[in-house]
């Protein structure tokens, strides 16, 4: 049987084994597994940030394409009838999509989705 016990005061590690025992100082163990912690946090920590990143982009720039249904007849106001030139210009690159047929049906068909 194994027992593990830590003496705090000294920062040893005391493990009884049937056999004896064994002192391990605390500092030692620690600080090589915190230093391959850190190794292993900073080697994912890149990528991590990156696809978190990308996620934040990503969910951004659909939920912009997917608010123009709602906000169809405020942008159809503010590009044909005068109204706000700020979300004429939010809109304007959804516009510039159009020119690409399969992009325009399906924005369309999305937007006579939110219309009807």
């Amino acid at each position: 049987m194994i027992m593990a016990m830590q003496l705090e005061d000294q920062h040893l590690n005391v493990v009884q084994t049937a056999s004896g025992s064994l002192v391990i100082p605390v500092e030692q163990t620690q600080t090589n597994s915190s230093e391959t912690s850190k190794a292993v946090q900073q080697q994912w920590s890149w990528s991590r940030e990156i696809r978190k990143r990308l996620m934040a982009t990503m969910i951004v720039l659909a939920v912009y394409v997917l608010s123009i249904g709602p906000m169809f007849w405020s942008w159809y106001e503010s590009k044909y009838l005068g109204g706000s030139p700020l979300v004429a210009a939010i809109y304007e690159p959804l516009l510039w999509t159009t020119e690409y047929p399969l992009i325009r049906h399906i924005l369309n068909a999305y937007i006579d989705w939110w219309i009807l």
